[in-house]
């Protein structure tokens, strides 16, 4: 029976309000409930600027905004409190965050599995990984964690480069037997030095990343199922006594000037890979990675910046160290002492990738290495050693032996390969280091089997004939000579390489065919300089370069360049690229260009040079020197750009344009172009739109006319004269010779006249046919100048009235 119902009308009305009062009485005591349990919940100020204790009854406490702890402020979390955001808010720590009111300090159980109570931060369970805890940019702020598990959260604690620096020494947040998951990062931030985050004992796991960013130490946590560990070659990170679970796939830490000490790290695609300083990583165990450790290209070769690997167990790799591909930096000699799980000099090279592969350039330097598992308790007792019968790669004997044909890896001692041995097949990058000579024999050939190099440190000596007095221009005469060449079945590959550095490489090559490789010589102001007694880093004599990209690519500097010397040039795209080579006595036709964009110091003598009449022939030369060179059919023959260049005593024919003057960077960067021959060119000196400077260089000259009329020679000459398409510089190119120049003691006849811009030009020009009548044929002496008068000439042979001679002039010798 319902409590309000009854037998009795007459009792139903008092029965009624009875109930309805029950009723009444219940849901106020609810409502007081409800009411209790949401004192319980306490929304945080925007800002706290008192100290304050955050307490498990009055937990949890839920951002619903960004909160800052004021600088000077001290906030005390009880253990056991949950901090709640509620929404993608920050909570900024620019005074102290003390939540450790538990003692960690003996408890090393890497997370809370056997925590009874603990603190509790994360993101509102309806949200996903919003929230972080950040130390801001220049604040003191710092921070304890004890005994705290963060869960989903966007970051779990964001610190910038200048967070707390001399405060919070040695650490600007720390965390001891935390719990992290569900997390897209637990580290993010930049901290230098010693003013970084530490994470103690405890267990990271289902994270994205564990730290982005600089600066951290991890001691004695277990990381596990996560995205990376380092993902972005973050500097400063100390790893000791951690063990890090990959998934198999991943590459697990990238980091660089970092130390990473006694952990145990498993299951990772790639578990290490170092950047260009120097890096410690010992102590350590290795086992199920497809590759261990890769070693990153170094800054400058330096032995400064490389890594030290030592004292590891390397177990189950495919791959135990590696120098990362296409590493042109020096070898990794401090790797040794480890233990690879194999006890053969040739099982264990199996599992090293360096020169010796092809892999890089550099020699990892496993030896001497331990023949069993070392055990990082008892260094009293270390394992017995190995190390390696010799300095050969395996399998690659780069002529220690007669027969060997294979060229790969590292030359380790001085070698001579003979003609008898040969041919020579480089399958991989060779290197001759520094102090190693390797000598060539005439007659070898050397065959690059894909787009190798051979990186010249040491010295290279391909010159076992005497060519010292033959002058043939290459091998026309040579009965026997050596041959470097790309395989028949490629394209244009290998290259003799000098590295940037300034390492002491140099070469010599007389009497050898260089043919379909990419690169001669490939020079990155690397090889030996002329402070180390080198006038050259390679000088090349009587050589013949067919079917090549270019014979010469590189930087070299002033006096450290590369000698071409009375040798062929034929079938080639470029012949010199950039800058500081020298051509001698060469002939050089079939190009695509000689120098085709902004060579710097280059040296042209005595060469002949055949166009096709089609291309610009030696394009924006700057600091140049060409003399004696005899050019053929160009489109352009030269072009200057913004230094001075000396162009003398060359012989240009058939061109559109013999020489093009570029702009300068200043006045006194004028060219010296003197004693030249012009013949049969459209136009002789030209400067370009963009000339900015006078040109008053270009003097004594033969334009290839036997005139005394400065119009036709103006007419082979391009300047501000002329328009506007020719820029702001008048080109100087009187006096002139009015017959070839030769080297004979007595000059050919020149003549001239003065002006200085183009208005007395073109009054001379007006006044010529009165002084030199075309009956006359001057021989000695030279006219008077003309004065600026405007005064149209008379048609008599007197003379004018600006007090000129009446007769006819002879012209001599100008000292000029």
């Amino acid at each position: 029976v319902h409590p309000c119902a009854s037998a009795s009308p007459s009792l139903r009305v008092p029965k009624l309000f009875s109930c309805v009062c029950g009723l009444v009485m219940f849901a106020l005591f609810f409502l007081a409930c409800l009411m209790a349990a949401a004192v319980d919940a306490t929304d945080l100020a925007s800002t706290i600027t008192v100290n304050t204790t955050w307490s498990v009854s009055s937990s949890p406490f839920y951002l619903r905004s960004n909160v800052v702890i004021a600088e000077g402020v001290k906030v005390r979390v009880m253990n056991g409190v949950e901090l709640v955001f509620a929404g993608d808010y920050t909570l900024v720590v620019d005074g102290i965050l003390d939540f450790c009111q538990v003692d960690t300090s003996d408890v090393s159980t890497r997370g809370l599995a056997n925590s009874e109570s603990f603190g509790h931060v994360h993101a509102d369970a309806t949200l996903s990984r919003q929230g972080s805890i950040v130390f801001e940019e220049n604040s003191p702020g710092r921070a304890e964690f004890c005994n705290v598990l963060f869960e989903n959260l966007r970051i779990a604690v964001n610190t910038s480069d200048t967070s707390c620096w001399s405060d919070c020494r040695p650490h600007i947040a720390t965390f001891d037997n935390c719990e992290f998951s569900n997390l897209g990062s637990v580290l993010d931030g930049e901290q230098y030095g010693d003013h970084h985050s530490l994470f103690e004992d405890s267990h990271v796991h289902d994270v994205d990343a564990v730290a982005v960013g600089e600066s951290a130490t991890f001691f004695n946590n277990l990381i596990e199922n996560f995205g990376t560990v380092l993902a972005d070659g973050e500097w400063n990170f100390n790893f000791s006594n951690n063990t890090i679970q990959g998934n198999g796939t991943q590459d697990c830490l990238v980091f660089d000037k970092s130390t990473f000490e006694g952990n145990i790290i498993d299951g990772c695609g790639v578990a290490i890979t170092t950047g260009s300083s120097s890096n410690t990583i010992r102590y350590n165990t290795f086992s199920n990675h497809g590759t261990a450790i890769v070693m990153g290209s170094k800054s400058g070769g330096s032995e400064a910046n490389k890594d030290t690997v030592t004292f590891n167990n390397f177990v189950s790799n495919t791959v135990a160290l590696s120098i990362a591909p296409d590493t042109r930096d020096d070898d990794q000699p401090n790797c040794n002492y480890n233990y690879f799980g194999a006890t053969t000099q040739t099982a264990i090279a199996g599992m090293i990738l360096d020169v010796c592969d092809g892999q890089a350039v550099g020699l990892v330097t496993f030896w001497p290495y331990f023949l069993d598992t070392i055990n990082f308790y008892d260094f009293e007792h270390l394992p017995t050693t190995g190390t390696i019968s010799d300095l050969a790669c395996p399998g690659v004997d780069n002529g220690h032996s007669a027969g060997s044909s294979a060229l790969k890896a590292a030359f380790v001692e001085h070698t001579t390969l003979t003609a008898a041995d040969s041919p020579f097949y480089v399958v991989g990058d060779v290197l001759i280091p520094d102090g190693i000579n390797v000598t060539f024999e005439n007659g070898v050939e050397i065959i690059f089997m894909a787009d190798y190099d051979i990186i010249v440190r040491g010295n290279l000596d391909f010159c076992g004939i005497d060519t010292s007095n033959d002058q043939s221009q290459g091998l026309a005469n040579a009965a026997v000579h050596g041959h470097i060449h790309g395989d028949s079945g490629l394209s244009r590959v290998g290259s003799f390489l000098f590295e940037s550095g300034g390492t002491n490489g140099r070469a010599q090559f007389c009497n050898v065919l260089f043919e379909n490789m990419r690169y001669a010589i490939d020079s990155n102001t690397g090889g030996c300089h002329s402070t180390d007694g080198c006038e050259y880093l390679a000088t090349l004599d009587n050589c013949q370069f067919r079917n090549l990209h270019r014979a010469f690519y590189g930087y070299s500097t002033v006096g450290d360049g590369v000698l071409f010397k009375d040798s062929h040039f034929t079938q080639i795209t470029e012949v010199a690229y950039r800058s500081a080579v020298t051509f001698e006595n060469n002939l050089i036709e079939n190009f695509g260009s000689v120098v085709p964009f902004q060579s710097y110091y280059g040296t042209f003598i005595g060469n002949t040079i055949r166009g096709n009449g089609t291309q610009d022939c030696l394009y924006r030369i700057e600091r140049a020197v060409i003399e004696r060179n005899t050019i053929d059919s160009c489109s352009t023959a030269i072009t200057t750009h913004w230094w001075y260049n000396t162009i003398q005593y060359n012989t240009f024919s058939n061109h559109g344009t013999a020489i093009m003057l570029g702009p300068k960077k200043s006045g006194d960067n004028q060219d010296t172009i003197n004693f030249n021959n012009f013949v049969s060119n459209t136009i002789a000196i030209s400067s370009d739109s963009a000339a900015n400077y006078a040109q008053p260089y270009c003097n004594l000259n033969y334009f290839g006319v036997n005139s005394y009329d400065p119009a036709v020679i103006a007419a082979l000459v391009n300047d501000v004269c002329d328009d506007g398409a020719f820029g702001n510089a008048l080109v100087t190119f009187w006096p002139w010779f009015t017959t070839e120049y030769t080297t004979a003691s007595t000059p050919p006849t020149m003549f001239s006249f003065d002006f200085d811009d183009c208005a007395s030009f073109d009054t001379a020009i007006s006044r010529q046919l009165t002084w030199f009548p075309t009956t006359a044929s001057p021989t000695t002496a030279s006219p008077t100048s003309p004065t600026t008068s405007t005064a149209s000439p008379t048609t008599s042979t007197t003379s004018p009235t600006t007090g000129s001679p009446t007769t006819s002039h002879t012209l001599g010798t100008n000292s000029s």
